[in-house]
């Protein structure tokens, strides 16, 4: 987005990413929609792959509501079909991250990077970027991990952070 913006001739003040990996520092492919499911499905639900696979796609999803509803993560009703459409996103997501080829990028970039790392993570997301910036990455660790780097109690730094980069307004 900053390169098109750029090269429309627009000013960009700051590119800032959220542990976004770059190309040769993706997360490891899921190898089908049960493990997807159990990766969207984060690690505060009681759910493996493997209990997913074998299962028709419609038996999978309503198993899933099932289990995120339990943890407490998902209001009572949200359908199936809802949760079909988010994976459905996420995949197209995923493509979209895989088949993206970045260019030369002739700023600076603040890389907001997850302390944790779990085993699915690319251990460096930041480096394809400090091959693209001209003008360096400034990395900043941030509490939790990919994921949860986004939820309540971790967010808040995460936030402070990005506030301190964008100064006044």
């Amino acid at each position: 987005m900053a390169g098109r913006l750029l090269a429309r001739g627009r000013r960009v003040e700051l590119l800032a990413m959220v542990d976004t990996p770059g190309p040769g520092a993706l997360p490891a492919a899921l190898a089908d929609d049960a493990a997807r499911l159990e990766y969207l499905a984060g690690d505060r639900v009681e759910l493996a792959a493997e209990e997913l696979r074998g299962l028709t796609a419609e038996a999978q999803l309503a198993l899933v509501v099932e289990r995120i509803e339990r943890a407490g993560l998902l209001p009572a009703g949200v359908s199936p079909e809802r949760v079909a459409r988010l994976l459905a996103t996420f995949k197209a997501h995923m493509a979209a991250l895989r088949a993206y080829r970045p260019g030369p990028y002739p700023g600076r970039i603040l890389f907001f990077r997850a302390r944790e790392r779990r085993p699915l993570d690319p251990p460096h997301p930041e480096l394809p970027w400090i091959e693209l910036a001209a003008e360096g990455v400034e990395v900043l660790p941030v509490a939790g991990n990919h994921i949860t780097l986004h939820r309540p109690g971790q967010v808040e730094e995460l936030a402070a952070r990005l506030a301190a980069a964008l100064g006044p307004i």
